[in-house]
C-alpha cells in the first residue's frame, strides 16, 4: 500500500508547522526508535556533524528548529548530509525513492540492503550506526 498513514494524514496549510503535525503520525512513524542505539534524540546539527567522523557514518536525531520532525544524519565522503525523514505534507516516514511505515524500518532497510540513500543531490550509505552517549 503506498499510502500506509492515511487515517491520520494531516491537511497541509501554510500557517502550520511540524510542531502542529498529528502526533498519531509521529508516534507510529516513531515505533521502536527511543530503544535503538542510534537514535540520540533532540541533537543539534552542528553536535551530530561533530560526531560523524567517516564516510557511512550515521545517526538519528529529533530536529531542534521542526518540533516533531526526524532527520538522518549521515557522513558522504567530507560532507555531512541531513534528511528529513516524516514528510510534511503527507506524514509518511520517506526517501525520495522509498516509503516505509517507521523510521527504524527505514534504517534496517538501508542498512541492511547496503542501499544508499539518494535524496535530492545527495547521497548516504548507512554503513557505521554512531550510537548515543
Amino acid at each position: 500500500p503506498t499510502d500506509l498513514l492515511s487515517p491520520h494524514v494531516p491537511v497541509r496549510d501554510s500557517n502550520r508547522s511540524y510542531e502542529n503535525m498529528d502526533w498519531m503520525i509521529i508516534q507510529e512513524a516513531g515505533a521502536g526508535l527511543l530503544i535503538q542505539s542510534w537514535y540520540h534524540g533532540l541533537l543539534s546539527r552542528d553536535d551530530a556533524k561533530r560526531m560523524l567522523l567517516y564516510p557511512g557514518d550515521f545517526l538519528i536525531r529529533q530536529s531542534s528548529q521542526m518540533p516533531g520532525q526526524v532527520i538522518l544524519s549521515g557522513r558522504d565522503h567530507s560532507v555531512v548530509q541531513h534528511v528529513l525523514l516524516i514528510d510534511e505534507q503527507t506524514g509518511q516516514v520517506r526517501t525520495r525513492d522509498q516509503r516505509f511505515r517507521t523510521i527504524v524500518d527505514l534504517v534496517n532497510f538501508y542498512y541492511v540492503n547496503r542501499q544508499p540513500i539518494n535524496a535530492e543531490d545527495l547521497r548516504i550509505e548507512l554503513l557505521r550506526p554512531i550510537p548515543r552517549k
